[in-house]
């Protein structure tokens, strides 16, 4: 077994605009099942990315894949991670499309955006080590990341302040020394057992003072560091996996366990002190609305089924059905309004009783 001291990690690059979280899957949707691909097939193929012409090896724009890969050698003694670990080495530029990147691609498909944000968020939670180590500071770490203002990553972000009691630390001036300083700190916890394990299974052993660096020496890069990590944590944020108090944003602790689920969240959170729901599904279903309102007091509904039916213990495979035949037996009862409907985006599904009208709604509940 190889003895693992050197763990280089690829420049940070997820997609272009941290709103777009929808650029992966996107592109997931055209993956084959049991295809394997060139790097250039990827390219062409799935990213619709291209090249100035066939004499050079590389395409526009190449970031923008470059952190779904998974791990390469480098040494006897070192590796590097490249990314998300979607796409998996089989020989000599051939690489074949994990599992959870056909599933995302495929519920992407179907236009459920329940169903593809949080594989995708559990899937950046399990492989993303910069993310990674973001969530642990955030919850188990008991850091608070603060910004100028309440607006998350307010401009400008390079000015984000990480706070643990006394302790300040700005994570993305100076080059990302701070930020550095935490992952070599907190080493163990951004790897993570997921990529331990891959490791391990692939002939492995990493040494207890390993350390992280850049693909070939120095230090990981951290170029526009504040920027690119900025997408990962905007989806976290739209889960609501991260919260808000003024200009302090943490890990809400029921909504990552909810989420990500017990595997991934017990890496970042301590889970025994998050005790079951044991609401009734109506109390549920209000409390979720609440949490889950936009500025103008919409909740989108393919998000809030999914989240009412994990917490009601329906399971995501009935969530719309159950959702629909629930909230018209509210309705009908008077317990629940629906004050206003409207159509949202394509990208976040199916609406309630399958109107895309309604998409997005404005619930009250009218006292008893």
């Amino acid at each position: 077994m190889k003895i693992i001291k050197k763990i280089g990690l690829s420049k940070l690059f997820l997609w272009q605009e941290a709103e777009r979280i929808q650029t992966w899957p996107e592109a997931f949707a055209s993956l084959e099942p049991g295809q394997s691909y060139t790097r250039r097939d990827l390219a062409e193929k799935i990213f619709g990315l291209v090249y100035k012409s066939s004499e050079i090896s590389e395409p526009i724009r190449k970031d923008v894949m470059n952190n779904c890969f998974g791990f390469s050698p480098v040494s006897h003694e070192k590796i590097v991670i490249h990314g998300i670990n979607a796409f998996k080495e089989t020989g000599s530029d051939r690489f074949k499309p994990a599992q959870e990147a056909l599933d995302i691609g495929k519920s992407f498909a179907k236009g459920n955006e329940e169903l593809w944000t949080i594989p995708l968020a559990s899937l950046i939670a399990k492989f993303e080590v910069r993310t990674r180590l973001m969530l642990y500071l955030l919850g188990k770490g008991g850091w608070k990341i603060a910004f100028e203002n309440p607006e998350f990553f307010a401009y400008p972000s390079v000015r984000a302040r990480l706070i643990c009691e006394d302790e300040v630390i700005e994570p993305f001036k100076l080059g990302g020394k701070g930020f550095n300083r935490l992952l070599h700190q907190y080493r163990h916890a951004a790897l993570g057992s997921f990529w331990s394990r891959k490791l391990i299974n692939a002939g492995y052993e990493i040494a207890d003072d390993f350390v992280f660096e850049a693909v070939r020496q120095g230090q990981p890069s951290t170029n526009k560091l504040n920027s690119s990590i900025k997408g990962s944590l905007f989806l976290m944020k739209y889960l609501g996996i991260l919260e808000t108090n003024g200009h302090e944003w943490k890990l809400c602790n029921q909504k990552a366990l909810q989420i990500l689920g017990k595997t991934i969240a017990e890496e970042f959170l301590d889970i025994s002190e998050e005790p079951l729901v044991q609401d009734t599904p109506l109390l549920i279903l209000k409390k979720l609305t609440a949490q889950s309102q936009d500025s103008e007091g919409f909740v989108i509904v393919s998000r809030l089924a999914g989240s009412w039916a994990a917490q009601t213990g329906i399971g995501s495979h009935n969530a719309a059905e159950s959702f629909d035949h629930f909230i018209r037996e509210q309705i009908y009862k008077d317990v629940i309004r629906i004050t206003s409907r409207h159509q949202g985006q394509p990208r976040h599904g199916r609406g309630l009783f399958g109107d895309d009208n309604a998409r997005k709604l404005k619930i009250e509940f009218p006292e008893a």
